[in-house]
């Protein structure tokens, strides 16, 4: 039973939000080939994930665990899904060969999902993330107090997710 106004307020809200994105993830689709066009730039093979341990030394193994990966969904998305199965699933085995033992964490919210949505108003209302999410996927790189640094919408292969976390740390 729905007892508070706030309550009310927040069902009301997650419905319109679910709704915008079963019909808004078409426009995250539509721009797809912009996004992929601008991976094009990021997924070259002139830097890899060793070179930039290395460089970065113990600074950047402390710089590492002080970053986390956070991605909004929603589960009836389908750019969502692909993501998920490529890439989400199958992270906390492939993220130390890439970033090494202090590879980055990941946090998945499924924002269909009215616990994951209320965490992503609260994260909104106090200031830590810089704009509201307006399509999924949605890929952010936080610090360890969960303030957004890095922010990607949209479509993303495998490869592009991996550069798209590496070039935060590259840039410390």
């Amino acid at each position: 039973m729905i007892n508070s106004i706030q309550e009310k307020r927040t069902i009301v809200t997650m419905l319109f939000f679910s709704i915008y994105l079963l019909f808004g993830c078409n426009t995250v689709h539509a721009s797809y080939e912009q996004n992929k066009m601008q991976q094009k730039n990021i997924t070259s093979d002139n830097f890899k994930a060793a070179e930039v341990l290395s460089n970065t030394a113990d600074s950047g193994s402390k710089y590492m665990q002080d970053r986390k990966v956070v991605v909004f969904y929603n589960q009836y998305c389908s750019h969502c899904k692909a993501w998920l199965n490529s890439t989400g699933l199958t992270y906390e085995k492939e993220a130390p060969s890439r970033f090494g033992a202090s590879a980055p964490s990941l946090t998945l919210y499924d924002l269909s999902v009215r616990k994951n949505f209320k965490i992503y108003q609260e994260m909104l209302s106090s200031g830590k993330l810089s704009k509201s999410i307006d399509a999924v996927p949605t890929f952010l790189v936080v610090d360890s107090d969960s303030v957004e640094i890095k922010r990607y919408v949209g479509a993303m292969e495998k490869d592009a997710f991996y550069n798209f976390v590496m070039s935060d740390i590259e840039n410390a």
